[in-house]
């Protein structure tokens, strides 16, 4: 089964495709985290990465496809995957769907967790990352609203994006998630 996660910065992505990993064994791939493990292990990746991050702006498509596209032939990626992270744009929808298409694979769910955005902010917070400041987070929120509107309109058009209500347990939402998905999964 292949997935991709939208929500906005705190939604709850990372902890749903965790959950999502330990009930059918598909790697988490979460874009945000690749991209800070690279300014962390200061890779060529990272340094070009770091100042859009630092100010809180995402990173060009080519570099973030790339990326991706890599992840995704790894071996573990061979029986599904979650995105998370990506795609965010139009141009990003079309290389991924190109590259699935090269291997016989489709995307097979969208999940879009929605959440308030002084939920967002709150959340965004309390977890407390260095690159989490408010000024920052509330930029990265117009990015996403702006730019990843887009991608969600995309999908759904195809009949493939599932807006899921991000409030509620961890346990609640993930069942909202479940009942999301197509029958065979």
């Amino acid at each position: 089964m292949n997935l991709i996660l939208f929500g906005a910065p705190g939604a709850g992505k990372g902890t749903q495709a965790g959950n999502l990993w330990k009930k059918f064994g598909i790697p988490h791939i979460a874009t945000g985290d690749i991209l800070r493990e690279a300014i962390r292990k200061g890779t060529e990746l990272g340094k070009e990465v770091a100042p859009y991050l630092e100010v809180g702006k995402l990173a060009p498509d080519a570099l973030v496809s790339g990326l991706v596209l890599e992840r995704l032939s790894a071996r573990d990626c061979e029986g599904g995957f979650v995105l998370d992270g990506y795609p965010r744009t139009l141009p990003q929808v079309e290389v991924l769907e190109e590259a699935l298409k090269e291997k016989k694979k489709r995307i097979d769910r969208v999940i879009s967790l929605d959440v308030p955005q002084e939920v967002l902010l709150q959340r965004i917070m309390e977890r407390g990352r260095p690159d989490d400041n408010m000024e920052a987070m509330r930029r990265r929120l117009v990015d996403y609203r702006n730019l990843t509107e887009q991608a969600k309109k995309e999908y759904a058009a195809r009949n493939l994006l599932a807006a899921i209500d991000g409030i509620g347990t961890t346990e609640e939402v993930f069942e909202r998630i479940l009942a999301s998905l197509p029958q065979n999964s």
